[in-house]
């Protein structure tokens, strides 16, 4: 497959045209559902077997069918590339009456026995092939201490899909506070406990429609669908609340600070994402864990959101004005 750097935004490796024709194929192959890959091998089966019967018994049609055996092994499994195999083999025989078994009565079945025996291990290979597939591309899209999605996977679900005109949502930037302290002191294996724990609750009450990634260390990313603008100051409310109150009972305790901005998801750029990170780095710059949300306009909601009772202690600020210009921005 082409081979490609790590980030989403960085150059790419340019593939010869034959590999980026098979990866196309292998990823068209791989978005089928069972619904279009039974009829897609049956068709598939009935148009090189029409093929076969047409040029007559002077013309092998032997490797042609073992793309109605990979189809079915890629998009359903073993049984069903079985099932297409055998298809092809009973296929090849009635269509050119023994014409490919001009042997004695052993010889036949030793080469009827062989191409099954092909069969089987085409089968087991390409079925095998797809599960290495399907485990590589979860590890290339998944955090694999957190479960979360990696940033690459948290692009293509967000910024790199057509969301509909006036979809409102919440994009937060999102950082733990007192993190590098609890590493420290208790060790790398309290601060994995600490990450595991933070995003098993932010991954418990996702909407399947919604984003939870992380991104580096101890900052992550979250998208979520609301249904208006002031739904979106009230998610971001709701998500602070509940991230930081997960958190009052572990056994490391450790709140987070929340940059939180509600835009239109259909002109979502990488700068939002920018502008989300420094309403979170305003909302770290004080004492204690904070929330800081905007608008991508600069406004702010009909009604004050107050913090929550359970969470006396910590302030919660309201971006009153537009957000300045993204500038560059030292690493913290």
């Amino acid at each position: 497959m082409q081979a490609r750097s790590c980030h989403p935004y960085s150059a790419r490796t340019v593939a010869p045209p034959v590999a980026e024709g098979t990866e196309s194929l292998v990823l068209w192959m791989t978005g089928l559902s069972r619904r279009q890959a039974w009829p897609l091998t049956i068709l598939v089966l009935a148009v090189i077997g029409l093929a076969d019967y047409v040029t007559g018994p002077d013309f092998w049609f032997g490797p042609i069918y073992l793309l109605a055996i990979c189809l079915p092994a890629w998009a359903l499994g073993r049984s069903a590339a079985f099932f297409a195999g055998f298809t092809s083999s009973a296929l090849s025989y009635s269509l050119n009456n023994w014409a490919d078994f001009p042997h004695s009565e052993l010889a036949t079945i030793w080469n009827l026995s062989m191409r099954l025996v092909a069969v089987l291990i085409v089968v087991v290979l390409v079925t095998a092939f797809r599960r290495s597939f399907d485990r590589e591309w979860q590890r290339s899209r998944h955090d694999p201490l957190t479960g979360a999605l990696t940033r690459q996977a948290f692009d293509e679900r967000t910024l790199q899909v057509a969301h509909p005109a006036g979809s409102w949502a919440l994009l937060a930037y999102i950082d733990l506070d007192g993190f590098k302290r609890i590493n420290d002191r208790y060790g790398h294996a309290a601060g994995d406990e600490v990450l595991r724990s933070f995003a098993a609750t932010a991954l418990a009450g996702l909407d399947p429609r919604a984003a939870f990634a992380r991104i580096g260390g101890d900052e992550f990313l979250l998208f979520v669908p609301v249904g208006d603008r002031d739904g979106g100051f009230h998610a971001a409310q709701l998500w602070y609340d509940r991230l930081n109150q997960s958190q009052v009972c572990a056994p490391f305790a450790c709140q987070c600070s929340m940059g939180a901005l509600v835009l239109d998801a259909a002109g979502m750029t990488i700068d939002d994402v920018k502008r989300a990170d420094r309403l979170m780095y305003a909302a770290k710059g004080a004492s204690g864990p904070r929330l800081r949300i905007a608008e991508r306009d600069g406004a702010t909601p009909d009604a004050p959101i107050e913090a929550s009772n359970r969470l006396r202690g910590f302030r919660l600020e309201i971006e009153s004005g537009p957000i300045a210009p993204i500038q560059a921005q030292s690493a913290a």
